[in-house]
């Protein structure tokens, strides 16, 4: 079984910051009573002004510190994917 969560921008979503993406991963995993997510999604581009790169440079820690085993993007431009791949392989689309 692998299990999927999600990480919308604010406000309805918990936010896209470097600190709000570990929060929001730790509310998931708290929920879902799991020291890990199997794929952690983008949800939808933040159009609050919060650089991609910040984004995706915190779902890579969540990845190094064991939280994350896969990052994703959904409803993402191609170009988006092409530069979070350049930071680090996005493994879901």
């Amino acid at each position: 079984m692998l299990v999927a969560s999600k990480l919308s921008p604010a406000p309805d979503g918990s936010g896209f910051r470097r600190d709000e993406v570990r929060a929001g991963c730790q509310a998931s995993l708290a929920r879902l009573c799991r020291d890990h997510v199997d794929i952690y999604f983008l949800h939808y581009p933040d159009a609050t002004g919060v650089p991609l790169d910040e984004t995706w440079g915190a779902l890579t820690e969540l990845v190094d510190d064991g939280l994350v085993r896969a990052i994703s993007l959904s409803n993402y431009r191609l170009e988006d994917v092409e530069r979070c791949h350049a930071q680090r392989p996005v493994d879901v689309v």
